[in-house]
């Protein structure tokens, strides 16, 4: 004799789905968590790297800036040797 499908075995059958649905989107939560943990490290290094990338860049800028004056005066003080008919050898000076 066959078994007639009850409103239990409905009702069973919808709770174990809910109960799978429920695992899944926990599963998911969580593995998304860890990803997002992931990436927020990945982010912290990153912007802890852009911000020495940053110093580093003012340093030779400042650098660069000091260095900027001089050899306008070295490029004024071959000038005058020349002028004076010193020889000077701009690849040696500035090189």
């Amino acid at each position: 004799m066959s078994e007639y499908v009850t409103k239990e075995h409905f009702d069973g059958a919808i709770a174990t789905i809910r109960q799978d649905i429920h695992d899944i989107i926990g599963h998911f939560n969580r593995s998304q968590g860890d990803q997002n943990e992931r990436f927020d490290r990945r982010f912290d290094r990153l912007d802890t790297d852009v911000k020495e990338l940053k110093e580093d860049m003012a340093k030779v800028k400042s650098v660069v800036v000091d260095i900027m004056p001089a050899d306008r005066h070295l490029r004024n003080l071959t000038t005058e040797l020349r002028v004076l008919g010193v020889p000077v050898d701009d690849r040696k000076v500035f090189s």
